[in-house]
């Protein structure tokens, strides 16, 4: 991080033209609920592979972290 350019100091401050990468993001990504759910049971087999416990579902992965964090 460059002091003198925060809090500008990003990705997207830096491109030639920086509402681009904001109209890439709302225009050329359709992420609907399909997708949704493709990167959702992504990061569930990653965690799953991290904590050597298999996760199906963001329950399961709640339910996971309510054991683990004292009450």
């Amino acid at each position: 991080m460059n002091k003198t350019l925060f809090p500008n100091d990003t990705v997207q401050s830096r491109l030639p033209d920086p509402a681009w990468l904001e109209h890439w993001l709302d225009r050329q990504i359709c992420f609907d609920r399909e997708w949704e759910q493709k990167v959702v049971s992504v990061i569930l087999h990653n965690l799953s592979l991290l904590f050597g416990r298999t996760f199906e579902s963001v329950k399961d992965l709640n339910r996971f972290r309510r054991e683990i964090v004292p009450a």
